[in-house]
């Protein structure tokens, strides 16, 4: 697993400079081993809430979870549909996660949760630093 993740860094941090190519390689990397149908990063930072669609359809359940998470290191829903939190971290953001759904219950019930953290904090990083004014790279 810990070779797998490395692969995984590796291909996510090769994407190219834009935050839609990066978001695109995050979901392929993401999808090849763990199944989700909708998924978001959500970062609040001083400036505001910065939200990073990886794929459409988690909607305004992200900034909600975002909020249930709290000090969890991570929040799952199993209902007939499932939702996945998982805390992420990254220079100048107070709070953030990936949020990841699956319209069939108990989707994530054998996720590989640090696999998934490890590349939602690496994309957060990137995709922090490429939104900066000073970047280059708009909001």
């Amino acid at each position: 697993m810990f070779q797998q993740t490395i692969q995984d860094v590796l291909t996510v941090a090769e994407a190219g400079p834009r935050p839609e190519d990066l978001l695109q390689r995050l979901g392929e990397t993401l999808a090849a081993f763990e199944r989700f149908e909708s998924g978001e990063i959500l970062a609040e930072t001083p400036d505001g809430l910065l939200r990073f669609i990886i794929a459409p359809g988690v909607t305004e359940a992200a900034a909600v979870i975002l909020d249930s998470l709290g000090d969890e290191p991570t929040f799952r829903i199993d209902t007939p549909t499932s939702l996945l939190a998982l805390r992420l971290e990254a220079p100048g953001t107070t709070r953030a996660a990936i949020v990841l759904g699956h319209k069939r219950a108990w989707s994530f019930a054998g996720a590989p949760l640090s696999r998934i953290r490890t590349l939602g904090n690496l994309a957060l990083r990137l995709l922090t630093r490429a939104s900066k004014p000073d970047s280059g790279t708009p909001r």
